[in-house]
């Protein structure tokens, strides 16, 4: 899975994205669905459509949205500090993405439209599990060796 973004204000989730794939994901539950309401499966948000809503896990909620080949996965967590601060956001909770043959303008919009559904429900306290984001750093790149 490819996430694309750059600059300091732009939330992009890279390293969480392989263990949302690694076993099927739990349904939402009705404190998870609550904070996206009214968002459901089957919706539209823009023009894609809401494929998937996730239980929270790794501290992150995620909603999976595709169109035709793309999709764009956003992923909801407690606002951070900082630099971790999200390109969109609704009270306390912030929207990170990542993207699959979709454009990174794309990601930017959705995580935009999100926090705008998120925004009436934004004093809803967080559901269970979730957490702020915290980005994995990479390894040091390591010198060849001869």
């Amino acid at each position: 899975m490819a996430a694309l973004g750059a600059g300091a204000g732009v939330g992009v989730l890279v390293s969480r994205g392989r263990a949302h794939r690694d076993r099927p994901a739990r349904p939402a539950s009705e404190a998870e669905r609550a904070l996206v309401a009214p968002l459901a499966v089957g919706a539209p948000l823009d023009d894609y459509q809401v494929r998937e809503i996730h239980a929270v896990e790794k501290g992150v909620l995620r909603v999976v949205l595709a169109r035709d080949a793309a999709s764009v996965n956003l992923d909801v967590a407690l606002a951070g500090p900082g630099a971790n601060r999200a390109l969109a956001s609704a009270g306390p909770y912030a929207i990170f993405y990542s993207l699959k043959n979709a454009p990174d303008a794309d990601g930017q919009r959705l995580a935009k439209a999100l926090a705008a559904v998120i925004q009436p429900n934004a004093a809803l306290p967080p559901p269970p599990g979730l957490t702020t984001f915290e980005p994995q750093q990479p390894p040091p790149q390591q010198p060849p060796s001869h």
